[in-house]
Parts: C-alpha cells; structure tokens; sequence
C-alpha cells in the first residue's frame, strides 16, 4: 500500500497585529492511501472573530488554499470535502483532520479547491465610533465634491464666456472626479450603514475597472491640461491655432479612449486570477494590489504589468506634466510686472500642489511589487477622495471668470428661483 506525507501551511487571519500568531504540530504527516492526517492548530489572538485558513504546498509550487476554519463556529465537518476542524477552547487550538488519502496521477488528492464568490473589505476600522466617524467625513467629502463638480459643470454649460479651451477641459475633469468619486465612496459609506462589508466578485471586479478608468483617464486629462497652460503662457500667439476645437474634441477623446485600455487590460488581467481562499481584502476599496496578494494563481505577470502600466503611465505623465510647468514658470521669470509674476506663481503652485497630491500616491502605490500595506489605505484616500474635492476649488474658484459664472448661477436659479 502507497504512502502519502503531506505539509500543511496553517496561517491565522484576524485583521489585527501582533500578538497574534499560530503554530502547528506536526509541520508533516505521513498516511496509507484510504488513511487519514490529523494536525493540530494552536492560536493566539485577540480578535473575537478570527479565520484559521489551512494551505496545502506541494514541491516547487506555490501554495494552495485546502480550506477555512471560524475558530468560534459550530461546524465541525467542512461540507462537500474531506477536512473537518475541530475547536478545542480550552487549550486554544483546532484539529484539522484530512480522510480518505488517495492518489491521483501520480500525485497526492488534496480535496476540492474552492472558489471564491465574495469579498469582504477591511475598511479602516473594526470599531463603530471610528466607523461612524469615517462615515460622517467621507460623506461630508463627497456631498462637497459633488456639489462643487456639478457647479462647474453646469457654469461651463450655461455660461457663453466659458467656452475656451481651458473651460472644456475643467468641465471634462469635472465629470471625471465625479465618477471616480463614485466608484468608492458609496459603497464604503453602504458598508457602514448596512454592517456588512461584503462585495460580489462581479462587483469587485466592475468597481476595479471603473477605477482604473476614470483614474486613468484622469492622468491623461490633467497632463494635457498642463500643456494646454503652457501653449497659453509661453506661445501665446500661436494658441488658437495649436489649441483649436479640433485638437480639444480629439484629444479629450483619446484620454478616454486611453482610459479605457488602461483599465480593461487591468481588470481582465485581475479577472484571470484563481482565488480559493483568504477573501478579505485590506483595502476599503477593491484594487489590483490587494486583490493579487489573495490569488491563489501565478501572479508574476499581473505584478510586473501593474508597474509597466499603472505605475509608468503615472511616472511619464507627472514627468511630462513637471516639464509643462518648468517651461510655464521660466516664461514667468521673464515678466516685468511684480504683480503678473505673483499671480503666475501662486496659480502654478496651487496647480502643482493638487497634481502631486494625486499623481504622487499613484506612483508609490503603483510602481513597486504588489506589497499590501496598511497604510496604503489612506494613501489612496489622497488621489481618489481629497483630489477631486480639490480640483474644482484650485482650478476654478481662484479664476475670476469661474467665480462670476458661479454667482450668476447662483443668483438666478437659487436666489431668484424659477421665473414663470
């Protein structure tokens, strides 16, 4: 009769840090075919509701999820397999028992692998007065960046002294930080008020795409708004004939058009992946990143291609937006008047500020191996929630045409009201 010796890989996932940890005994077990391996899982944590999740490795590959184990469920039996985990409370340990060993082609039968249908997300907190609190702020955040987005929009619309250029371009980046506003702020906010954190695969998987592409998009935009400024300020004469309606129409298509491979290379790449076991995200939004950590699969190429794309896409555009302004306030060094050149500066610092708030936290998240860190989280809250909150005051507002167009839309259709 054959023998089987397996290694089991047993981790403890809580959400908490340290001291939380597991050992297991013994680290291999041998069984004849039709036998059964038990091992035993010893934890410390403090988390009241922790997952034990078992990991099965064979030589030379990676390992792969067997199964998942609530330390404070009441299922012992793991239905459909061939585990069960059995909690002992006193000793603060869990037996798992693999039955009915057997070989297959040559190799060991580890059971069904399962596939993973929901995700659940981190968030920033497991307390409910932080949770309340983050709700408050970011629903603040977003009711701002909504109401100043569709401000915009609409004095770009209905009013006739805002159709150069620049206006276009401010009114396409206006939808744009209201769509990827929407991607995640919703549904972290439907999180907390519905307790639960759960996201479909299909989900996750649209939440991802629609990130990458207005994000993406947005990268785009923004440096070609950079180049518009400096046409304006360092070749002025030629600027209506380099920046015509044209070139805007084209342009502003292709950064979408961009946007969109971008993201569906992305989330079809991220789409491939096998996951069967961990399914917590350490995210409160879904991502390439913290999703590639929990597959199951190979993801060397999906690491690899996040930094070709997602991280040199950011890279080359924040390179060539740099360059935009260098050139933009050498033409300003050049002015005579002390009161021009003030006004120059103060609008390409204030520009410079908001586009490294976004473009700067890509490029850290983006342009390094798929390391999932806590503190990416609030990294993220930079480019997908402060920026475009930011954008429509730093373009707009400072700018004496917007913020007449804006009282003027005020005036007539808040103050005055509808007129019969």
């Amino acid at each position: 009769m054959r023998t089987c010796l397996y290694a089991v890989l047993c981790t403890l996932v809580s959400g908490l840090p340290q001291p939380d940890k597991v050992e297991q005994t013994p680290a291999y077990a041998s069984a004849l075919k039709g036998g059964h391996v038990h091992f035993n899982c010893g934890f410390v944590t403090t988390s009241s509701n922790p997952d034990l999740f078992w990991y099965v490795q064979r030589p030379g590959e990676s390992p792969l999820f067997i199964t998942q184990r609530n330390l404070f469920g009441k299922e012992d039996r793991v239905p459909g397999t061939k585990y069960s985990a059995k909690l002992n409370k006193e000793n603060k340990s869990i037996d798992l028992r693999i039955s009915g060993v057997s070989f297959k082609k040559q190799a060991m039968d580890f059971g069904n692998q399962s596939t993973v249908k929901m995700f659940f997300l981190s968030g920033f907190s497991q307390s409910l007065p932080l949770q309340v609190s983050f709700f408050v702020l970011f629903l603040v955040l977003y009711l701002i960046t909504l109401s100043g987005n569709t401000l915009i929009m609409a004095s770009v619309y209905m009013d006739s002294r805002l159709q150069s250029p620049m206006y276009f371009f401010l009114g396409n980046l206006s939808v744009l930080d209201i769509c990827y506003s929407t991607v995640t702020i919703p549904k972290m906010l439907s999180n907390v008020i519905t307790n639960s954190k759960t996201i479909t695969f299909n989900q996750c998987m649209s939440q991802l795409f629609f990130l990458h592409m207005f994000g993406g998009t947005e990268c785009f935009l923004l440096t070609l708004m950079a180049y518009d400024r400096y046409v304006a300020i360092c070749n002025p004469l030629r600027y209506h004939t380099i920046i015509n309606h044209t070139f805007c129409s084209g342009m502003v298509a292709s950064t979408w058009l961009a946007g969109f491979l971008h993201s569906f290379t992305q989330a079809f790449l991220t789409y491939q992946l096998h996951f069967c076991g961990p399914n917590t995200i350490n995210h409160f939004f879904c991502d390439v990143h913290p999703l590639a950590v929990l597959a199951c699969s190979d993801t060397s190429f999906i690491d690899m291609f996040i930094i070709a794309n997602s991280g040199m896409i950011s890279l080359v555009c924040f390179v060539i937006l740099l360059m935009s302004y260098i050139g933009i306030i050498s033409t300003v060094l050049k002015m005579q008047s002390t009161e021009r050149r003030f006004k120059a500066f103060s609008t390409c610092a204030s520009h410079l500020m908001v586009v490294t708030l976004f473009f700067g936290p890509c490029i850290y998240i983006y342009l390094r191996p798929p390391i999932n860190y806590s503190a990416d989280k609030l990294i993220s809250v930079l480019y997908t929630v402060l920026t475009p909150l930011l954008n429509p005051i730093i373009y707009t507002f400072r700018n004496h045409e917007m913020k007449s167009a804006l009282k003027k839309i005020l005036w007539e259709t808040v103050l005055q009201g509808p007129r019969n």
